[in-house]
């Protein structure tokens, strides 16, 4: 599936789940339950397996994961990494799960990175006012901030949130970086329908890089869709390439 060594795929796995906890999280083994039964989203109600070894039982182990997802309410979904036993996949092919989500796991070395006309800006400190402005530029349901807000309230490392305005104040562009030691993630990059063509995500997301660099990061890390194709140009000429690819697979 990929040439990216697995050790490192798993350095950016346990680094994704430390930028997005889910609420709970449970080991079958290398098998990792993640599971939130108030928050939505498919990274955060999912099992990741961490161990292509870790192969046995699958049948009785798949039948046990979906014991533990419908006590929380959440239907049964797989992640496929790279990590994944192909006997796991395997079943899945065989029994008519479905697969979807495709996805890429993006990475960019940080010095190769020219931020030196970044704008230098200071992160946004109301994380309910930023994850209102989110929501706004997604037009989404406005009793979606709060879940979300509490879901970024609950990362460890640390949380730089990035927010560009118009002259009326409206909220046009959002960011979101989380500095984990040397590695930062960049997640919730949006842009108002009203405001994108401007190059906007691009000089948010520099920023957001350069507040990082100077907390010591040396490597980007982000999760894009593979037909996300706005989204994968702009990575692109900032230098990302994809590390391994991802998906998910929904029980039938």
């Amino acid at each position: 599936m990929t040439s990216t060594p697995l050790p490192k795929v798993r350095r950016l796995e346990a680094a994704g789940f430390r930028a997005w906890p889910s609420q709970q999280s449970l080991y079958d083994g290398a098998w990792l339950y993640r599971i939130s039964p108030t928050q939505d989203g498919r990274r955060i109600n999912s099992v990741t397996p961490l161990d292509p070894g870790d192969d046995k039982a699958v049948i009785e182990r798949l039948s046990k994961a979906g014991g533990e997802f419908e006590k929380a309410g959440r239907p049964l979904i797989f992640r496929e990494t790279p990590l994944m036993p192909q006997s796991v996949l395997d079943v899945f092919l065989a029994d008519g799960w479905s697969a979807e989500g495709e996805s890429y796991v993006q990475i960019c070395a940080l010095n190769a990175l020219d931020l030196s006309e970044a704008k230098e800006q200071l992160p946004y400190r109301d994380v309910s006012g930023w994850a209102e402005q989110f929501i706004a530029i997604r037009e989404q349901k406005p009793e979606q901030a709060r879940p979300l807000a509490e879901a970024i309230s609950g990362i460890e490392p640390d949380v730089g949130l990035f927010l560009t305005q118009d002259e009326a104040s409206n909220p046009t562009a959002t960011v979101m970086a989380v500095h984990d030691r040397d590695m930062v993630g960049v997640f919730e990059v949006a842009v108002a329908q009203s405001a994108r063509r401007q190059g906007l995500a691009r000089r948010l997301v520099m920023s957001a890089l350069r507040w990082a660099v100077k907390r010591g990061a040396k490597t980007a890390w982000l999760q894009v869709e593979a037909d996300n194709q706005a989204a994968r140009g702009l990575y692109d000429s900032l230098g990302f390439e994809t590390a391994y690819p991802y998906r998910y697979w929904r029980a039938p």
